[in-house]
C-alpha cells in the first residue's frame, strides 16, 4: 500500500474517531440556592450519558447544609443530561440519605458551552434508589427551589489515550513504510 493511501486511511480513522464527543468538565459558577453557595465541577460524557469525577460542595444556608457531594443517587444513574442528583452515602439502600439535585436549563450539549441552572431540589430519600424524596423540615420551597442563580461552563477533559493511539498509528505507518523500503532495496 502506498504511503499516500496509508496516510489517507490513517486520517479517515482519526476523523471517524473524532466524530464521538469527548467528555466535558462542567464547572459551577455563582450558584446559590436557599442561601447556600454551591461550587465545584463534574465530568459529563454526552455519548454515554454518564457523570463522573463529581466534586460539588455546599455551604450552609437556610435549608441546605455544609457538605461535599460526590455520589450519584441510584435513580440519577438513569437520568438524562438536564439533571444531576447527588446523595451523601454510597450505601446501596439510600433511604434516609440527604439528596441534592441540580436541574439545568436544557440538556448539557456534547459541544459544550454555557448552561444556566434553573432549580434545585433538596431533602431526604424516601426509598432505596432515591427516586422519591421528602423535603427537609422547614423548607419553604417544599423541596423544590425554582429561585436559583448561577450557570455552568464546560472545558475539555484531556484524553491521553487518544494521543497514544494516534502515536501508535503513526509509528505503525512509519515501520510499515520502512519495512517496504528494505524489501524493495534487497530485491
Amino acid at each position: 500500500m502506498s504511503f499516500v493511501r496509508q496516510s489517507i486511511l490513517a486520517a479517515a480513522v482519526s476523523i471517524a474517531g473524532a466524530a464521538n464527543a469527548a467528555p466535558l468538565k462542567w464547572t459551577l459558577h455563582d450558584v446559590t440556592s436557599l442561601g447556600s453557595d454551591i461550587t465545584g465541577s463534574f465530568v459529563y460524557d454526552a455519548d454515554t450519558g454518564t457523570y463522573s469525577v463529581i466534586q460539588i460542595t455546599t455551604t450552609a444556608g437556610t435549608v441546605i447544609s455544609d457538605g461535599s457531594w460526590s455520589i450519584l443517587s441510584i435513580e440519577s444513574m438513569y437520568q438524562r443530561s438536564f439533571f444531576l442528583q447527588l446523595v451523601d452515602t454510597a450505601d446501596s439502600d439510600q433511604t434516609g440519605a440527604n439528596t441534592l439535585a441540580l436541574m439545568f436549563n436544557g440538556h448539557l450539549p456534547a459541544a459544550g458551552g454555557t448552561v444556566d441552572l434553573y432549580a434545585t431540589y433538596q431533602g431526604t430519600c424516601a426509598y432505596d434508589t432515591c427516586g422519591v424524596f421528602g423535603a427537609y423540615p422547614g423548607d419553604p420551597t417544599s423541596g423544590f427551589n425554582w429561585n436559583v442563580t448561577g450557570y455552568l461552563t464546560s472545558s475539555a477533559v484531556p484524553e491521553p489515550a487518544s494521543l497514544s493511539l494516534l502515536a501508535t498509528g503513526v509509528g505503525a505507518i512509519f515501520l510499515t513504510r520502512r519495512r517496504q523500503a528494505r524489501i524493495a532495496a534487497s530485491a
